[in-house]
């Protein structure tokens, strides 16, 4: 509500329904709203950190906000959440699931078309015209699929839903780390803000098994996201 009020656009959610995705993000809005809700928020960063930040997190923004995003303010790279069903009122299906990919500039839920080695060599900022999207959190690729707890998920508030514990966690990493077909096998590692005491423990637990894992396998990358997207 702040954000809006800021911005001059009318805020439409209430104290129970705040959390849906007409009310809390982009999407439920104008675009002529979205370009003065995005500008108000990145001016603020830019007032607090001195420049523009290149990578942003929405869990379900829209196209248009993300290419405006990057065409006006230089974002490369924006993170949604993972597939998912029905879950905080909204889906999310049919995307790569996990695994970041350069979006389509009509439809930044599905990957763009990449350029051939030529095409690149032709146009060396062809691949750079596209945002990088991440997806938050790894998924489980078995039961992730349908699922409404959100229960499938590398998130320790996700997981203990049903009483699984950072061994569920561990699976999930062994599991990726064991695709020996695929070559650039990707964890992305996260925890939403506001979580109780209990799952910031977990996710400590989470970053020193990576770090026991990178000990025992110097060829396993931990990069943040900007080191990541410069290789991408």
């Amino acid at each position: 509500p702040s954000l809006a009020s800021a911005s001059g656009v009318e805020y439409t959610g209430s104290a129970d329904d705040w959390y849906e995705a007409q009310h809390a993000y982009p999407i439920g809005y104008s675009q002529e709203e979205r370009r003065k809700l995005i500008d108000t928020a990145m001016e603020r960063f830019r007032s607090v950190f001195g420049e523009y930040p290149s990578v942003t997190t929405g869990w379900i923004v829209d196209t248009f906000s993300i290419n405006y995003l990057r065409d006006r303010y230089g974002v490369t790279t924006h993170q949604i959440t993972r597939e998912q069903w029905g879950t905080d009122s909204y889906t999310l299906s049919g995307g790569p699931i996990h695994y970041p990919y350069l979006a389509d500039d009509d439809w930044s839920f599905l990957p763009a078309d990449v350029p051939t080695d030529q095409q690149q060599a032709d146009n060396p900022d062809t691949m750079q015209q596209s945002t990088l999207i991440l997806r938050q959190t790894v998924s489980d690729p078995l039961f992730n699929y349908g699922d409404m707890t959100s229960a499938f998920t590398s998130q320790p508030n996700d997981y203990a839903r049903d009483g699984k514990n950072i061994e569920y966690f561990k699976k999930l990493i062994a599991g990726i780390l064991g695709q020996t077909h695929n070559p650039y096998s990707i964890a992305i590692l996260g925890l939403e803000n506001s979580m109780a005491q209990e799952y910031q423990q977990d996710f400590a637990q989470q970053i020193e098994h990576i770090a026991d894992l990178r000990r025992a396998n110097p060829d396993l990358a931990v990069q943040t996201v900007q080191e990541f997207e410069q290789e991408f």
